[in-house]
C-alpha cells in the first residue's frame, strides 16, 4: 500500500469525499458533492495509489479561553472505506492530519471520537465535562417565568448570538460562531426555538416530535442572566405536560444540579470531545492571561517532536513570550497540555492525578495563575 494525502481542491476532489461519507455514514446512499462541504470547511482525501480509499473534514472554528480566540480545528466524518480497513489508512491520516493542519494555522484540534482509545494514541485528550440532565416530568421544578417567553423564527437565529457570546465567555473550548455556522447548526428540520426576555437573556431550542408520554430534547440552551435560566427552564417545563421527561445539556458547573437537584433525576457525562494541542508556542503565545508569571515546560509528543521544547513561558497582562529554554521544571505529554489549556481538569487536579510531574512549587504556581480553572464546553456538533 502507497498511501499519499491532500487538501480537496477540485470538484472531482469533493465527489470523491462524498463518495467515501455516503458509504461510511450513509449505508451507500447518495451524497451529492455540494452537501459535504459547508461554507469554509475543508475536506482531506487518502490515496492508496490514484484510488481514493479515506477522508476527513475539517469544520473550522475559533474557540475561547478566557479573552482569547484559538485557531481551531474541528475535525468530523473521519471515514475509511471498508475495503481499506485494517491496513492503518486511518492511522496514517490523522497523523498526517496534524502536520497539515498546524500548517494551515490552527493551534488546536477538537473532535468527537466514537472511541478515545484510538484517537488518544495521536495526541488528543478529552477536555471539559459536558452534563446530560434527564428530568422525569414529575420531578421537574415548579418555576414562573420572570420574564416575557416568545418562539422565535429560525430564520432569525442569528440573534441569538450576543446572549451565547454572553454565555460563552466565562468558558472554555467553546466556538466563536460565524453566520453559516449558525444556520448549520439548525440541521435539515428547524428546531422550535424559545427565547426570554427582550433584549433575550435565555434561549432553547427544542423538537417537540413525538407524542403523549415521549421525551422533551432540547437541542441547546443557554442564558446570561440567572432569571432568564429560570424563565426559559419553566418555559421547558411547561412544554413537558403529558411528556415523559425533559433531557437538556449544561455545562459542569451548569445550575440545576446546585438549585434544582431531586430523586429520580439523572445526570450523566454526554458526547465529551477530544482537544490536541498542535502549535505549543502558538497556542500560548494566542492566550490573554492576567497577571504576572513564568515557569519552564517540556511536552511528550511522540507524533510532532518539535514541541517537546523545553520551553521557557513568561507572561505579562495580555503579553505571552514562549521562547526555547535549556530545561524545564514542568513536564506533561500533549493531551494533558490541552486538558490544562482547557482548564477542566485543571492545572492542580492534573498534578494530583500524576498527569503533570513538577520540580518546582514556584513554576506550577505560575502554571496554574497562567491557566485558571475554567469549565470546558463546547456546543457545536460535527
Amino acid at each position: 500500500m502507497s498511501l499519499t494525502f491532500r487538501r480537496c481542491e477540485t470538484d472531482a476532489d469533493a465527489e470523491a469525499l462524498a463518495r467515501v461519507l455516503s458509504v461510511v455514514y450513509r449505508r451507500g446512499e447518495p451524497m451529492p458533492p455540494e452537501e459535504v462541504l459547508e461554507e469554509t470547511e475543508s475536506g482531506y482525501l487518502a490515496f492508496d495509489g490514484s484510488t481514493v480509499v479515506a477522508g476527513f473534514i475539517d469544520y473550522p472554528m475559533r474557540v475561547t479561553r478566557d479573552r482569547a480566540a484559538l485557531p481551531c480545528a474541528g475535525v468530523a466524518a473521519v471515514g475509511v472505506l471498508p475495503e481499506a480497513r485494517h491496513r492503518h489508512v486511518g492511522s496514517a491520516m490523522m497523523e498526517w492530519s496534524l502536520g497539515q493542519l498546524r500548517s494551515e494555522g490552527r493551534v488546536l484540534s477538537s473532535l468527537y471520537a466514537f472511541r478515545e482509545p484510538f484517537y488518544r494514541k495521536f495526541g488528543y485528550e478529552v477536555v471539559g465535562f459536558r452534563r446530560q440532565i434527564t428530568v422525569p416530568s414529575n420531578r421537574l421544578p415548579d418555576l414562573k417565568p420572570e420574564l416575557p417567553v416568545r418562539s422565535l423564527d429560525p430564520a432569525d437565529v442569528e440573534t441569538l448570538d450576543p446572549v451565547y457570546r454572553a454565555f460563552i465567555a466565562t468558558r472554555t473550548g467553546a466556538n466563536l460562531r460565524e453566520p453559516w455556522q449558525w444556520r448549520n447548526r439548525m440541521g435539515e428540520k428547524p428546531p422550535m426555538i424559545y427565547v426570554a426576555g427582550d433584549p433575550i437573556e435565555a434561549y432553547a431550542w427544542v423538537s417537540m416530535e413525538g407524542t403523549f408520554w415521549d421525551d422533551v430534547k432540547v437541542g441547546e440552551l443557554a442564558w446570561s442572566t440567572s432569571r432568564g435560566y429560570r424563565t426559559i427552564l419553566a418555559t421547558l417545563v411547561g412544554l413537558c405536560i403529558n411528556r415523559g421527561s425533559l433531557i437538556f445539556h449544561e455545562p459542569s458547573d451548569g445550575p440545576f444540579a446546585m438549585e434544582f437537584l431531586d430523586q429520580g433525576v439523572k445526570i450523566e457525562l454526554h458526547r465529551p470531545f477530544m482537544t490536541r494541542v498542535l502549535d505549543v508556542p502558538g497556542a500560548l503565545r494566542a492566550l490573554k492571561p492576567e497577571g504576572t508569571g513564568a515557569f519552564t515546560l517540556e511536552i511528550d509528543d511522540r507524533l510532532l517532536p518539535d514541541q517537546r521544547g523545553p520551553w521557557r513561558v513568561e507572561f505579562d497582562s495580555d503579553v505571552v513570550s514562549v521562547e526555547a529554554a535549556s530545561s524545564a521544571t514542568l513536564a506533561m505529554n500533549v493531551g494533558t497540555l490541552a486538558q490544562a489549556l482547557m482548564g477542566e481538569p485543571d492545572v492542580r487536579q492534573l498534578v494530583s492525578a500524576g498527569r503533570i510531574r513538577a520540580s518546582s512549587e514556584a513554576d506550577l504556581a505560575s502554571m496554574a495563575r497562567f491557566l485558571p480553572p475554567r469549565s470546558c464546553y463546547l456546543m457545536d456538533f460535527f
